[in-house]
């Protein structure tokens, strides 16, 4: 599971390459043509490295509630033994 400074670092991360983006679709209306063409090229990688941190942090929120939901049973089976309650299967 990742820590909360990795998730910090994510968050930030991935509000970073927003902003890039963001700048870099400005440039690419550039009246220098270099410019507007650099912009371009770059602007392909950023959206494709913003894509990716959005996939990364997806996932590690799912791998935490994942894990969160794979504790939780453990505790409530563990309070039910506690207080001497029993599954039992009856037909109607």
């Amino acid at each position: 599971m990742s820590s909360a400074e990795d998730i910090k670092f994510l968050q930030s991360a991935l509000e970073s390459s927003r902003y890039l983006v963001r700048d870099l679709k400005v440039l690419s209306g550039s009246e220098n043509p270099l410019v507007g063409e650099f912009s371009i090229e770059m602007l392909n990688k950023a959206v494709g490295l913003s894509d990716l941190l959005n996939r990364v942090s997806a996932a590690t929120i799912a791998l935490g509630a994942a894990h969160e939901d794979m504790v939780m049973p453990s505790t409530e089976k563990a309070t039910k033994s506690d207080t001497g309650a029993h599954d039992t299967f009856s037909p109607s």
